[in-house]
């Protein structure tokens, strides 16, 4: 049950006196100012300031600030000071593991950005809260509070916000034990945070949290490289907070190879880290790691001394989980070691704990400290409704006296109008219907075409098959229109594993039809028939698109009589064949190549499709060739459609085409599969610009 690694919960991230603090002032000159402020609210900020440049550095002296510039805007009903001083108390109750003190006062700060209208505030407060509750293992309430804070985002349109909401998302999937939900949420936060400016401390957390998930699919390399650059974005931004947790991940990675050394290493590197920012739930963490070290090494009493002083550090935090399965550690090293009735001890301590994780209700315990801090809103709403009441009463006595004044005038208008309205009234009533009618038309086929993507979206493969047959690949699709006609197919069949990337005729509904055709026919063909063979597959695929679609050449049709015109639609294809057991790769392609790039000399191979498609060909149409590749651990393989390479964009409004496209997988083959799905992804957006998608995109890379 090794539980250990800690995932980036950006405690934090949307502190309040951000946009008041300034990086590049010194703290000792707003010290300075602090003897010169000439009024409470000047005075006020200055401490509120303070309190977010100490946060990360002084923690203890950071809480100072933040408790005088919160008394001072008290005295002076100074709202959006007291807004922002709550929050800095709040951070710092979060930071060193308060977690309910810390609701208290984030919930406080939301209340008094609220009176002071400042919708964005409000939000990420929101999303404080979240991010507690998930510390606090209550997954319902982190998940209540992400979603409102991220609608509240998506209405404010702002990236960054939205960056931060899925990063959350990503924990709570990850804390309930959906990794690869998880990976995709983080993958969208560093997106959305690229977009939004880049902030450095969301940019390595969400790297953090990518190695995370490789961790979990054991990519231990992969998960290295994240977490190295993570730990360079801290250091770059002077974040000490996370790099307890940074380094207690890189200990984590050392560990699962089996380096206990190196892991020992960056564990004792946390703790440092951990007690000088006083984060005992990271500590704890770090401390329990050790002992999880010393217990594979068989050295029990070394590995129960490192998971009392972990238990000891815990207890002060409100970490459920972590509690219960350190006594489940506990309980099995006492077994190992022959201290049956300690065992047993642990092992109740782990089932009571454990069953009422789920159970627990902290209501009570935050509604004593809201109490306790005065933080009730019931009587503050009162008092607003109270004031409101009085608005409207006002509002309705004015708009009593105008609504008369200009009801005699618009009786004389109405008159000169009248007639005109009468004559255009049967007009527009017509227009109107007709307009209507567009209106519901439109709405229906619409509805009907995102039904039609829930369809396609349902018999495609999921995602858990790729990472299940492919872990180390990507597919990047993005389709121009709501339903996609490229798709991708994946198959495992007689030990060996199958994929391909499909361009049908068209794109949108035309497409769509056809994808679902294809990947119907490649079902049956692989997984019914048990063909493996990658020409023979396309020989068969082509003989039941001819078939099912009637498609003919001129001469049968006149002999058969037909007067209609045959279809020429169909596919383009890319399709491998990999047997792991042999080395070896089939590639058959119907007017598509594959490129292989290899590890030691990173030069990159192409192998031709046949020059036709899948479908009927006005030209000689021969049995597909069958290309048979001897492949080493570590070389890439790389299929697409053509519209990567189609795509308009640049400063000249030209098409990307295949060879800046092969250059790029080049400089890039070196990455991890999901990095370079990230640069292709970003190296489209930044080609594309203003200008329209032109045609779906289908890019798959898979290393061996």
């Amino acid at each position: 049950m090794k539980f250990f690694r800690h995932i980036f919960l950006l405690a934090g991230i949307f502190s309040a006196a951000l946009s008041l603090a300034q990086p590049n002032r010194k703290i000792d000159s707003m010290e300075h100012l602090l003897k010169e402020a000439k009024n409470d609210t000047t005075l006020a900020n200055l401490y509120n300031r303070l309190a977010d440049q100490y946060r990360l550095s002084d923690p203890k002296q950071a809480l100072e600030y933040a408790k005088q510039g919160l008394s001072i805007s008290k005295k002076a009903g100074f709202v959006k000071g007291m807004a922002d001083g709550y929050n800095q108390v709040g951070l710092n109750m979060e930071n060193t593991s308060r977690f309910e003190t810390a609701i208290a006062y984030y919930d406080s700060s939301m209340t008094n950005f609220r009176k002071c209208g400042d919708s964005d505030y409000v939000a990420k407060m929101h999303l404080n809260i979240a991010n507690v509750y998930l510390k606090m293992d209550d997954y319902k309430n982190a998940s209540e509070y992400t979603m409102i804070s991220l609608r509240m985002q998506e209405a404010r349109h702002s990236d960054f916000g939205v960056a931060v909401c899925n990063l959350t998302l990503g924990n709570i999937y990850y804390s309930e034990g959906d990794p690869r939900a998880a990976l995709e949420y983080y993958e969208v936060a560093y997106r959305m945070n690229r977009i939004s400016g880049k902030n450095s401390s969301l940019e390595a957390a969400s790297l953090g949290n990518i190695g995370g998930m490789f961790v979990e699919l054991e990519q231990y390399d992969s998960a290295l490289y994240y977490y190295r650059i993570s730990l360079h974005s801290y250091l770059e931004a002077g974040d000490s907070a996370h790099l307890g947790s940074t380094y207690g991940n890189l200990g984590e990675v050392w560990s699962n190879k089996k380096n206990a050394d190196s892991a020992l290493f960056y564990y004792r590197k946390a703790l440092t880290y951990d007690y000088k920012m006083k984060n005992k739930y990271s500590g704890g963490i770090a401390l329990a790691s050790i002992g999880n070290l010393y217990q594979d090494k068989g050295q029990t009493d070394s590995a129960l001394y490192y998971y009392r002083e972990a238990l000891m550090v815990i207890e002060d935090v409100s970490a459920p989980l972590e509690k219960a399965n350190l006594y489940w550690e506990m309980s099995q090293t006492y077994e190992s070691n022959k201290q049956f009735d300690s065992a047993l001890i642990f092992e109740r301590k782990y089932e009571e704990l454990n069953d009422s994780i789920r159970d627990s209700d902290k209501s009570s315990a935050i509604k004593e400290l809201k109490q306790a801090y005065q933080l009730d809103k019931i009587d503050q709403q009162l008092q607003l409704s109270e004031a409101a009441k009085k608005v409207a009463e006002e509002h309705d006595r004015r708009t009593t006296t105008l609504f008369v004044t200009l009801s005699v005038i618009g009786m004389l208008v109405c008159g000169i109008f009248f007639l005109m309205y009468r004559t255009k009234k049967k007009h527009n009533t017509e227009l109107e219907k007709k307009n209507e009618e567009i209106s519901t038309q439109k709405e229906e086929i619409t509805s009907s075409i995102q039904y039609a993507k829930r369809i396609q979206d349902a018999i495609f493969p999921s995602k858990e098959v790729k990472y299940r047959l492919f872990p180390d690949a990507f597919v990047m699709l993005r389709p121009r229109d709501i339903v996609s006609g490229d798709f991708y197919w994946f198959a495992e069949k007689n030990g060996k594993k199958l994929i391909a990337a499909v361009d049908c005729t068209g794109h949108g509904v035309p497409g769509a039809f056809m994808s679902m055709i294809g990947n119907a026919f490649l079902n049956e063909i692989v997984n019914e028939k048990g063909v493996t063979n990658s020409g023979q597959i396309l020989d068969q695929l082509r003989e039941m698109v001819i078939t099912s679609l009637k498609q003919k050449s001129d001469d049968e049709r006149r002999s058969s009589g037909s007067s209609e015109s045959s279809t020429t639609d169909g596919m383009d294809i890319a399709l491998l064949v990999i047997d792991e057991k042999n080395s070896t790769v089939e590639f058959s392609g119907a007017n598509n190549p594959l490129w292989i790039l290899r590890k030691n000399t990173m030069v990159m191979e192409e192998i031709k499709g046949d020059k036709q498609p899948i479908g009927f060909y006005s030209g000689e149409a021969r049995p597909f060739l069958t290309h048979r590749i001897n492949v080493n651990k570590g070389d890439a393989l790389y299929i697409f459609t053509d519209g990567y390479a189609d795509q308009f964009g640049g400063a000249q409004g030209k098409k990307f085409r295949y060879k800046p496209l092969q250059e790029l997988f080049i400089n890039i083959g070196a990455e991890p599969m999901q990095t370079q799905e990230n640069i292709l992804s970003d190296t489209f957006e930044k080609w594309k610009g203003t200008l329209d998608q032109v045609d779906d995109v289908l890019v798959i890379g898979v290393r061996i």
